[in-house]
């Protein structure tokens, strides 16, 4: 199954989106957090904003729905779709101290 990848992938999306400095709204469903991501100007080409949907709605068929046989091309897909959304942010200034990282004290 792919829950234990789909709860991989939330946890490196929020946390990467908080590096490249992108508002994360806690308790939001993953098709919210696509909309508001792609709304906040962080994708600049269509295939990028095709891959964040393609990551959003793996998870969200993960979290929802009935538990499935998770192929290796759907897996390779969901991973190459998610490194493309990474690129595309070019956190260069998180290298060091992530932005996700110093939030610890706020929480």
């Amino acid at each position: 199954h792919g829950t234990r990848l789909a709860q991989g992938l939330w946890d490196e999306l929020h946390d990467s989106s908080i590096d490249a400095g992108l508002r994360w709204t806690k308790g939001r469903s993953p098709r919210a957090v696509n909309r508001e991501l792609i709304a906040a100007g962080a994708i600049t080409d269509h295939q990028t904003k095709e891959a964040l949907t393609g990551v959003t709605t793996f998870i969200e068929r993960e979290r929802y729905d009935r538990p499935r046989e998770l192929s290796e091309e759907t897996r390779a897909q969901v991973l190459a779709d998610f490194a493309r959304w990474e690129e595309s942010l070019r956190v260069d200034n998180a290298k060091w101290w992530p932005r996700s990282l110093r939030l610890w004290r706020r929480r």
